[in-house]
């Protein structure tokens, strides 16, 4: 190391080299002043690190409105200067002259704009750029905005040419988060500059092979659309082509690595990231919107898309999605969709028998009549969504009475079915784990506890454990399947999480009288409590598989901070859709959000979408309840506040309020304030543009 007087005196040449004494920006060495006493040098300068002093003199340049080309000229000159100075000293351990060059980051970005922007400028950012590599002083914020500025000089060729430099650079792989949007930019620069190639025929893989992405890419659609309407502002034609086109590479894309959109739909767990969902919907139907397209879509990303809203609770956009492609010719293609709409309405809040008629007439209608033009494999996967359908829709008994008087010998025979059907007894409260074991030992030769293929069924014997609080069996069958290695390679699902931690508070609280005492629940399933979207998608699962809202209280007190928007909204809902939950604790809690929602920044459409929706949804169906009618009174006060927003409510909301109205209407006991509400509500739905009432509902609520 550098003795302290040389040190000093290296930073001294430093900045004699760059011609200035003294900056307002220090960047103090201690080591080098500690250093300095032990010698005993009376040294009284501040240590300056050189890149902070040319990182101040280059601003004082751009604030003095110097021509760009005399600013980059000083610039590379005192580059220049200080390369030279480090290959004088390259035998030391001193500092490095470009050490902390961050320092140039920001006023280095002003050089490359104000030279695009300055009228009769003489350099251009591309120069500037390049000199800039020479350097190692590029990072990728400073590619974007060069990128950026050839794309809408219509440049094209330079901005391919330029994105292989960047490929070149080792800044473009670091993980920055200021890196990964930076990289993103140009990524999206570089596709829209491939869109406008004149007489190029481009396709998504010579692209890709460009990009040099991960698999962690996503396809910045969104980006790439405002670019290019930026290029052609005014031009309505080119504008409409190049949407064509745009949609064009997109189906490209599709096509050629749909695994890719599968996986950012996978990825899509949060309430937050709902509105992508949505987004990314609307892409894939107006890409897909011919008769030919619709019948080459792959079915498999309209199924997950089905899937993804269904998750989200938006069964009317699954559906919806059902509707866009159910045209499709392909009779395998229509089957497949068709087990997806079983599943989208056995979800939703409508009473069982209703979710029951619709799973029945969609069967009878769309699926029984495929059947004889199905292979087996595809007969079995039919019957087992329409089990599956039976059991989310609290309807397991029709599992039982089909497998046992329909279905024929053969797909009696079939595993996948055998075992669906001993799912759907283990729904009912009634059947014990006992019994479980004589069906399997009956026919063991097609499954038995050691042979279980379905996860779902391993996970409905681990709950059915659980609920007969028998502790040793539950540690030997969920061992025997996730932990034992010699006899399973499986890694538990998150669903088997989920599992696994209802087990470890239930059990706790068995064995320590209810006391939650020092249980965590995060720690007892090795999770970290800062990966939000994680810790959201856990919660949201504990909440559907759990018994009732004490244990939800218990791990919401838990995770509430840091404070967590998705946290705090699936907390809401849950007061109104697990049993004994509160209608006042979910008021209290969304007061409680709100006050802080600003502080995070959360725009309207979130606090809308995640917290005052809960609240209608939730009010409506309470209102229903004997004990929970007065709630009815409060919900023109959500409303309001939606209207406040300026956010709009689903109109499949409207139609449960006119149905609870309707229902309420009937009952005799009703106070006079209730009446007035019921009212006022009816008045101001019947106002709803584009909002039509069932005739039935109608008629009844007039005569208020």
């Amino acid at each position: 190391m550098l003795a302290a007087s040389s040190k000093v005196q290296f930073l001294r040449s430093a900045r004699l080299v760059l011609g200035v004494a003294s900056t307002s920006i220090r960047c103090l060495s201690t080591q080098a002043n500690s250093a300095i006493d032990v010698t005993g040098e009376s040294v009284t300068d501040t240590v300056i690190y050189p890149m902070s002093t040319l990182a101040e003199d280059l601003n004082q340049r751009l604030l003095n409105n110097q021509e760009p080309a005399e600013v980059y000229a000083g610039l590379k000159t005192q580059l220049q200067d200080l390369n030279g100075l480090r290959y004088r000293n390259a035998e030391s351990n001193g500092i490095h002259p470009f050490a902390k060059s961050y320092f140039l980051n920001e006023p280095l970005c002003k050089l490359l704009e104000k030279s695009s922007s300055a009228e009769n400028s003489t350099i251009s950012p591309y120069e500037i750029l390049n000199t800039m590599i020479d350097y190692k002083l590029a990072k990728p914020l400073h590619f974007e905005i060069v990128m950026k500025q050839l794309l809408m000089k219509k440049e094209y060729k330079d901005v391919i040419a330029l994105w292989v430099k960047f490929l070149e650079s080792p800044l473009s792989n670091m993980k920055i988060l200021e890196n990964d949007r930076a990289r993103s930019a140009c990524a999206t620069y570089l596709i829209v500059a491939y869109l406008n190639l004149p007489d190029v025929n481009v396709n998504y893989e010579t692209v890709k092979q460009i990009l040099q992405q991960g698999d962690d890419f996503v396809l910045p659609l969104r980006k790439i659309r405002r670019v290019t309407m930026e290029i052609y502002a005014g031009n309505m034609a080119m504008q409409e082509a190049k949407e064509a086109q745009i949609q064009n590479y997109y189906r490209d894309y599709v096509n050629t690595d749909p695994k890719l959109l599968m996986k950012e739909l996978d990825s899509i767990i949060s309430p937050k990231q709902s509105n992508h969902l949505t987004s990314s919907y609307a892409w894939f139907k107006s890409a897909y919107s011919t008769k030919d397209q619709i019948e080459n879509v792959n079915v498999d990303i309209v199924a997950k898309f089905m899937e993804k809203f269904i998750f989200f609770g938006k069964e009317w956009d699954a559906i919806g999605v059902y509707n866009d492609f159910k045209k499709v010719e392909d009779i395998k293609k229509r089957n497949y969709l068709n087990k997806y709409l079983l599943l989208a309405i056995s979800h939703g809040p409508n009473a069982k028998n209703v979710k029951l008629t619709r799973i029945v007439a969609v069967w009878n209608s769309l699926i029984k009549p495929l059947l004889k033009d199905l292979s087996e494999k595809d007969v079995v996967s039919s019957y087992n969504h329409l089990f599956q359908a039976f059991m989310t829709s609290n309807n397991a008994k029709f599992v039982q009475e089909i497998y046992e008087k329909d279905l024929t010998p053969q797909l009696k025979n079939s595993k996948i079915l055998y075992e669906t059907y001993l799912r759907s007894l283990l729904k009912n409260v009634e059947f014990k784990y006992s019994d479980l074991l004589k069906l399997l030992e009956d026919k063991k030769s097609l499954v038995n506890i050691e042979t279980i293929d379905s996860t779902d069924f391993i996970n409905d014997i681990l709950l059915k454990l659980i609920h007969e609080n028998q502790q040793q069996t539950f540690t030997e069958v969920y061992e025997s399947y996730f932990t034992n290695s010699k006899k399973s390679k499986r890694k538990p699902a998150l669903d088997i999480i989920i599992t696994k931690l209802i087990s470890n508070y239930k059990f706790h609280m068995s064995n320590n009288k209810n006391d939650i005492g020092d249980f965590n629940f995060l720690g007892s399933i090795s999770q970290n409590k800062n990966r939000y979207q994680k810790v959201s998608l856990i919660f949201q699962k504990f909440i559907n598989t759990v018994w009732d809202i004490q244990p939800v209280n218990d791990f919401f007190t838990q995770i509430k901070t840091p404070i967590n928007s998705s946290i705090y909204s699936l907390y809401i809902k849950a007061q109104f859709d697990k049993p004994h939950g509160s209608y006042e604790v979910a008021e209290i809690t969304f007061k409680e959000y709100i006050k802080i929602a600003r502080s995070l920044g959360d725009h309207s459409s979130i606090i809308g979408r995640n917290f005052v929706m809960p609240m209608i949804r939730g009010i409506t169906k309470f209102s229903l309840q004997p004990n929970n009618r007065h709630c009815i009174t409060m919900l023109p006060v959500y409303l309001d506040f939606a209207d406040k927003l300026d956010f709009q409510v689903n109109k499949s909301i409207f139609a449960n309020i006119i149905f609870v109205l309707f229902k309420l209407s009937q009952e005799r006991n009703l106070n006079q304030n209730e009446k007035t509400v019921i009212k006022q509500l009816f008045e101001r739905i019947k106002k709803i543009d584009s909002f039509t009432i069932n005739s039935k509902y109608l008629e009844v609520l007039n005569k208020l």
